[in-house]
């Protein structure tokens, strides 16, 4: 009987950097919270009312207009933060003839790791400026039970 060859051991898998972050929204005041902040802005005591009824129904939608353009903002922003935590084109391949080729290519840039290569850390090595994310990572808490499976 001949004995089954010995698969190599697999490396290690890195380990994961931060996930991008959704940006936060602008927090809506709801009518409750403004009247009690005495900030209702349909309040008829306002000075900027007059009691004509078309005037003041003017001012009634203007207000309500803005409030619909504050929204669409936050949609349009949150839409736009979706999209970049979606965005798959961030990355590339580099290939070579053979392994060794790679490897000194890996190896004359200096860097860590030869699968998965930072492109930050490379561009930074190569003197390149890459302009900066426009969204920035979400920092908080580290999920302990996640955490101990890396």
């Amino acid at each position: 009987m001949s004995e089954k060859p010995k698969l190599p051991a697999l490396p290690a898998l890195p380990k994961l950097g931060g996930l991008p972050a959704l940006p936060t929204l602008p927090k809506l005041k709801t009518i409750a919270e403004m009247e009690r902040a005495n900030e209702n802005p349909l309040d008829r005591n306002n000075e900027r009312y007059l009691n004509d009824a078309e005037h003041d129904s003017e001012l009634d939608a203007g207000v309500i207009a803005d409030e619909f353009a504050t929204l669409r903002a936050a949609r349009k922003q949150q839409a736009d933060a979706i999209e970049l935590a979606n965005d798959s084109e961030f990355w590339f391949a580099m290939y070579f003839q053979t392994r060794e080729q790679k490897e000194a290519f890996v190896a004359a840039l200096g860097l860590k790791q030869d699968k998965y290569i930072d492109g930050q850390e490379a561009a930074r090595i190569l003197g390149i400026t890459l302009p900066p994310r426009p969204a920035p990572y979400k920092v908080g808490k580290v999920d302990r039970k996640l955490a101990a499976l890396t």
